[in-house]
């Protein structure tokens, strides 16, 4: 009998071991609680993690792919990172992560005495290549307004450097920027653990938010400053309008925008008497800047805050670093400023009345 069917079978199974890793199905799927912006496909040696039409590849460094793809793969867990956001850097810290941190954009504005300074490259903006290079990150972490283009992590893709794009700040929401917190754990193969910290702040966020759907009367709140002539307030589809309304409070000057909003100055005069609450949201730390501009002088409120109370020498706040990161103690701090009758045990942590 003649071996014939040898070649096919032989064929067969070349087409198998060759088949494209993105049509196989996965064994199961991390899609987040609260963000839409990212998930991850686990099969059997490998991740595929989607970020947008972005999709890499985590694999260890030992395995061998069962199938081709020309997707970008990254060797997980990563040991040594290069992080561009003070946003990113609480992810590391709730991870027990600190020591990876390779490098960072402006290592000045680090607010956390976790990290060690002297130990951390400070890294050029924008990123080079050839510096990146150098120091041999085993993973690259940026924004899109600080990559400037697709194309300049397509090119340092190329060169091997193992770039990739985190976009927390898109978010409509602090829960939402949060749970980014998972994305940054894939690379470090400690998804569970991040999943378990998210839900307990998620938690703990919605214990504090229900506390407060009883509230009779909302807390009219005042958003930002003038600047070149123009009123300067968020979005009333931001994410810090979303935790206003989350903590109890009405936006004043509200829009229908995640975006930042600039008003007229008759705007803000036509409401100036009626704010409950004013948060400033800019660098000031005391009512010396109120007080020397006529234009602030309409503003009929006592309870003025700003977002200062924990920055460094060296000018980090932390608001911009933790606060982002912990949306429910951020949220504690609005209901406390908010409604301190009922907050009596907090302290404020990133908030002080000028």
């Amino acid at each position: 009998m003649q071996n014939w069917y040898y070649p096919f079978i032989f064929l067969y199974s070349s087409l198998l071991l060759a088949s494209d890793c993105q049509s196989i199905k996965p064994e199961h799927t991390y899609s987040p609680m609260v963000s839409k912006s990212f998930s991850i496909d686990y099969y059997k040696g490998y991740r595929i993690l989607h970020r947008g039409l972005d999709q890499i590849i985590l694999k260890s460094k030992n395995t061998e792919l069962s199938c081709e793809s020309k997707l970008f793969q990254i060797e997980t867990p990563v040991r040594k990172i290069v992080l561009t956001s003070t946003t990113q850097l609480p992810a590391l810290e709730l991870l027990s992560l600190e020591d990876s941190l390779l490098g960072f954009q402006g290592k000045k504005y680090i607010y956390s005495n976790h990290f060690i300074k002297n130990k951390i490259t400070n890294i050029s903006h924008p990123l080079v290549a050839e510096e990146l290079l150098k120091i041999k990150p085993d993973l690259v972490m940026t924004y899109e307004l600080n990559s400037q283009s697709n194309e300049l992590i397509s090119k340092f893709r190329k060169l091997k450097i193992p770039i990739v794009l985190n976009d927390d700040f898109l978010e409509k929401s602090s829960l939402a920027r949060a749970e980014w917190l998972v994305y940054i754990a894939s690379f470090y193969n400690k998804e569970e653990l991040a999943i378990k910290i998210f839900n307990d702040i998620l938690l703990r966020y919605n214990l504090i938010k229900n506390k407060l759907e009883t509230i009779k009367k909302r807390r009219k709140v005042l958003i930002g400053d003038i600047q070149n002539g123009k009123w300067v307030t968020c979005g009333g589809e931001s994410d810090l309008a979303k935790l206003i309304n989350d903590a109890g409070g009405e936006l004043l000057l509200s829009s229908k925008s995640s975006s930042t909003q600039r008003r007229s100055l008759e705007d803000l005069y036509l409401i100036a008497s009626v704010p409950d609450i004013w948060l400033t949201q800019n660098n000031w730390t005391n009512l010396s800047f109120i007080k020397s501009d006529s234009r602030y002088k309409n503003i009929k409120t006592s309870n003025i805050y700003n977002n200062q109370n924990r920055i460094s020498a060296d000018g980090a706040n932390d608001y911009w670093e933790m606060g982002m990161s912990r949306p429910d103690l951020l949220l504690e701090d609005y209901a406390t400023m908010f409604f301190p009758e009922i907050f009596i045990q907090h302290k404020l942590l990133w908030y002080k009345k000028l």
